[in-house]
C-alpha cells in the first residue's frame, strides 16, 4: 500500500485546549482508496524525523487548518528538493504560495466563506496539471477561507470570478499542486474524486 504524510495542524477543542488534529472529511474520502496515512506535526526540533517519515512515504498532504505552522516552509523546500508529489489543500496551498515569494491579505468580503456544497465557480488554466486531470475548464467548488494570494512566483493555474487565486502548481515537478477550496469535503464529487485518484496513481 502507498503511504501518504499528512501534517497535523493546531486546533482548539471543546473546552479551548491546544490540540494537534486533521480534517475528518481528509480521513473519510482517503479510507475509500488503498493508502496508509501516516500523521506528523512539525516542530523546531524534531525535522530530522519528520525527513525520514517524508522518505519513506509516497507523497505528502497538506491539509486545512486555521494557523500557519511557522516550520512549514522549511518542510515545503524539502519537498520541492526532493520531488516528494505534494498536495495542498487551503492553508496548505497557501503555504505553497509563499514559499514562492507569494503575498496574503485577508479577505474583506465573505463570499468565500460558506458552508455551501457549492459556493462558487473556478476558471482552470487550459494548459495546467489541473485541466489535465479534469479535461474542464470551469468546475464550481465549495470554499471557505477568510485569507487569500495575492502574489506568488509558483504557477497560478485557476481563479474564482472575483480573481481570487484558486490553485497554484509547479510544472516542473511529478505533482506539485494546491487548491484553495476543499475537494475532501465533496467526497460524492466527480472532479474532487479525479483529484485524489490521480494523485495517488502517480505516487
Amino acid at each position: 500500500m502507498k503511504k501518504i504524510a499528512i501534517l497535523l495542524r493546531d486546533n482548539l477543542s471543546i473546552s479551548d485546549k491546544k490540540i494537534l488534529s486533521v480534517n475528518k472529511d481528509l480521513m473519510i474520502f482517503l479510507d475509500k482508496y488503498q493508502v496508509i496515512p501516516i500523521y506528523f506535526y512539525l516542530t523546531d526540533y524534531n525535522f530530522l524525523k519528520i525527513k525520514e517519515i517524508i522518505d519513506n512515504c509516497d507523497g505528502v498532504i497538506l491539509p486545512g487548518g486555521d494557523q500557519f505552522n511557522k516550520n512549514v516552509d522549511r518542510l515545503l523546500k524539502y519537498l520541492y528538493i526532493k520531488n516528494k508529489p505534494t498536495l495542498g489543500i487551503c492553508l496548505g496551498m497557501q503555504e505553497m504560495a509563499l514559499l514562492f515569494d507569494g503575498k496574503i491579505s485577508r479577505l474583506n468580503t465573505n463570499n468565500h466563506l460558506s458552508n455551501k456544497e457549492y459556493s462558487h465557480e473556478v476558471i482552470i488554466d487550459e494548459s495546467s496539471i489541473l485541466y489535465k486531470i479534469l479535461n474542464k475548464k470551469r468546475i464550481t467548488v465549495n470554499s471557505r477561507h477568510k485569507d487569500y494570494i495575492t502574489y506568488t512566483k509558483a504557477s497560478r493555474i485557476a481563479y474564482s470570478k472575483d480573481y481570487i487565486i484558486e490553485a497554484i502548481s509547479i510544472p516542473t515537478k511529478k505533482f506539485f499542486l494546491g487548491l484553495q477550496w476543499h475537494p475532501e469535503s465533496l467526497y460524492f464529487d466527480v472532479n474532487s474524486n479525479k483529484i485524489f485518484e490521480y494523485f495517488i496513481k502517480i505516487l
